[in-house]
């Protein structure tokens, strides 16, 4: 069965239910073996084998149909040849001249590799995540020493948890996106594709390991300051504002260092995000706004941030104390209708999504209810702002946290994952080698599905110690839950282009539209050859028959109706414009 697993996982996506099911076949020939006089296996068998003929006629036949097109694009490309190789001329004799005329260096940086091609080992860059891992365990163990030994002389405790949290969430999100983009890899996800990335120029799971690296090594480092404050003569408010500048300064820096691609990209695309309802919505739009949402505590804990160094701190009498981190880090009396509209932020752009995607499609489902599964994100939170005043929302609350709940489990499931369905709650294709990943994949979803239901209530309750500290926990959760979503949402789309955001290679054999039949008319040259197009589409339209007109003669083999009540229309005229079967006697 070597050969069947490789077939597996090479085939091309679009393409997967026209490829023979050899595996299925041959377990077929083996029962034929081991059952020789049986006349009915023998009659299934070459009934199997005689449909899976008819797939691949049908499948070549479409091709034709595709080269055809292709040959008519190429006869009009041909004319641009001539005037694209003196280009290419003049402009190798522009490099070799900036080479020293050294015509084999001037080849060298105008050869653009092949898409396909390996990209080398980036030796260093994993060289620096292995000394990134060592300083980062050994910074670990000294942070937890010097945290037992100072935390219970102090409230520094929920200061430091509210200063820090928020940097340690980025890292984990980070180093478990280095891991997806690593198990993508590994199974043959595109994602380079799906993401519409430079497949020459795009950071690998070794980058993003590194960049985790380096944030994580810095929050130690800026953490221990804090817990030595004292010995190094360093205001302790000032640690916490380092650390997330320096982590500012990486994604805005202007020079062209430290991925500046990569960062150029990111930027531009959180400008689509946060102007959601203006643009055309692609696949990278909705992923990092579904990232958002899982990263809202991030965004509170930045807002906490900006109010209390804006608000609270007192910049000309910096005391380097524990007492006046306690005291100025409760902004609740300023923030308590913006941690709301937090809250609500990264849903509303996902809602703004769905209703700008509906406008472009005209499909209510899947994008209206959608857009209504991240509506019960808003009633849910502002329930949970209004119990804080008023105990008799507390029924109302219940209620729209399980609505919400139930509501993104069974979206994550079954339209998300695609799974759910069919035999043993799996799809028909899969891409990971193991069924039981699926199925814990699908319990974890539903476990920190609710957690994150909670986290968000929890996150508009009173400041209190015992809330703090089940936000702090719920909140890394919710970072591994959207790292799981992440790769059984990405195999959905590369399998089935649930999201329909990508084109395919299928060909549609519709009647051509007006506008279809202008666009070919413009891309002939002659005009005769159009005027033969037209006379051939005409002739064949005279051809066309129905099922009453077929006369099979007996040398053709019979097909089972079952067999054609699986056609669609497009695949059933197909069948019946094949050739005839010609025997001799």
């Amino acid at each position: 069965m070597k050969f069947s697993e490789h077939l597996a996982a090479h085939l091309t996506p679009e393409w997967r239910k026209q490829y023979i099911c050899y595996g299925v076949r041959t377990e077929a020939l083996l029962t034929l073996h081991w059952a020789k006089y049986d006349a009915s296996l023998q009659e299934m068998f070459f009934q199997m084998c005689e449909r899976e003929l008819v797939k691949i006629s049908l499948f070549y036949l479409l091709q034709g149909l595709r080269t055809s097109l292709s040959c008519i694009l190429m006869a009009v490309k041909s004319s641009l040849n001539c005037a694209s190789f003196h280009s290419f001329y003049l402009l190798q004799s522009l490099v070799c001249q900036m080479e020293g005329g050294d015509r084999q260096k001037a080849m060298k940086r105008l050869r653009v590799p092949p898409l396909g091609a390996a990209q080398p080992a980036p030796v260093w860059t994993t060289f620096r995540v292995g000394v990134h891992c060592g300083l980062l365990l050994a910074l670990a163990a000294l942070l937890g020493f010097s945290g037992e030994l100072s935390l219970p002389y102090g409230p520094l405790t929920w200061p430091l948890l509210r200063l820090y949290r928020g940097g340690f969430l980025l890292i984990e999100f980070i180093f478990l996106l280095g891991i997806n983009i690593y198990g993508w890899k590994k199974a043959g996800v595109n994602h380079i594709l799906i993401f519409e990335l430079d497949p020459r120029d795009h950071l690998s799971y070794q980058h993003m390991f590194e960049l985790a690296g380096v944030l994580g090594v810095s929050w130690c480092i800026s953490l221990l300051a804090c817990l030595h404050s004292t010995f190094l003569s360093i205001p302790l408010q000032l640690n916490p504002l380092l650390f997330y500048g320096f982590a500012l300064l990486l994604l805005l820096n202007p020079t062209r260092t430290c991925y500046y691609r990569s960062r150029l990209w990111l930027l531009r695309l959180l400008g689509r995000v946060l102007t959601a309802p203006f643009h055309k919505v692609g696949f990278a739009d909705f992923w990092l706004a579904d990232q958002l949402i899982s990263l809202s505590p991030l965004l509170l804990d930045l807002w906490s941030l900006i109010c209390f160094y804006a608000i609270e701190v007192n910049w000309h009498s910096l005391i380097n104390s524990a007492q006046s981190v306690t005291q100025q880090l409760d902004c609740s009396g300023y923030s308590r209708g913006m941690t709301c509209l937090i809250q609500c932020f990264p849903p509303w752009i996902r809602f703004a999504q769905c209703l700008r995607r509906y406008r472009d499609t005209g499909s209510v489902m899947p994008h209206l209810f959608n857009a209504g599964k991240y509506s019960t994100v808003f009633i849910m939170v502002t329930f949970a702002a209004i119990y804080n005043n008023a105990r008799v929302y507390l029924c109302l609350w219940v209620l729209t946290t399980c609505l919400s709940a139930i509501a993104t489990i069974t979206w994550d499931l079954r339209m998300d994952w695609g799974l759910v369905r069919g035999q043993r709650l799996l799809r028909e294709e899969t891409v990971y080698s193991h069924a039981a990943y699926y199925y814990c994949a699908m319990l974890l979803d539903v476990l920190l599905r609710v957690s994150w239901a909670l986290n968000v209530s929890f996150a508009q309750m009173k400041q209190s110690d015992t809330a703090g500290f089940i936000t702090t926990v719920l909140a890394p959760l919710e970072v591994f839950r959207r790292f799981i979503w992440n790769f059984f949402r990405l195999e959905n789309e590369h399998l089935n282009n649930c999201g329909q955001f990508r084109a395919v290679r299928d060909i549609s054999i519709t009647p051509l539209t007006a506008e279809g039949q202008a666009a070919l008319e413009r891309l002939m040259d002659q005009e005769d050859r159009a005027r033969e197009s037209r006379k051939q589409a005409a002739t064949n339209r005279k051809s066309n028959f129905s099922f009453r007109h077929l006369r099979l003669s007996s040398s053709v083999p019979t097909i089972e109706p079952a067999f054609f009540s699986s056609l669609s229309r497009r695949e059933a005229s197909l069948f019946f414009m094949l050739p005839p079967q010609h025997t001799t006697a």
